[in-house]
């Protein structure tokens, strides 16, 4: 079964582990994963912000705040989706915390 990840982060390297921890996985023989290359449309995206210093005047002392978001798609063949599910799952929350997995099928 095919499925499609889209994998966000704030953090450039939390990203690159994750992606390096995914093809460790394509080795082990019991997920047998196959990736292919897919083009995401968004690679990164800023988003700015400001903040008053002071709540009640001086609306010029302003603190500018920016972020970006990475993003990265794979499509991944999975022969026992209920098992990549699962390990993907305990992987998440036990290892990357500031990783936004969304699946397709």
């Amino acid at each position: 079964m095919f499925i499609i990840l889209s994998i966000s982060s704030k953090n450039l390297s939390s990203l690159t582990t994750f992606l390096k921890f995914l093809y460790k996985l394509k080795t082990n023989k019991t997920f047998r994963l196959k990736f292919y290359t897919t083009q995401s449309q968004k690679k990164k995206s800023f988003s700015f912000f400001s903040v008053l210093q002071s709540p009640h005047v001086n609306k010029k002392s302003q603190e500018q705040f920016e972020y970006t978001l990475h993003c990265k798609k794979l499509k991944i063949y999975i022969p026992h989706l209920t098992k990549f599910l699962t390990a993907l799952k305990i992987i998440k929350t036990a290892l990357f915390l500031d990783i936004r997995v969304e699946i397709k099928c």
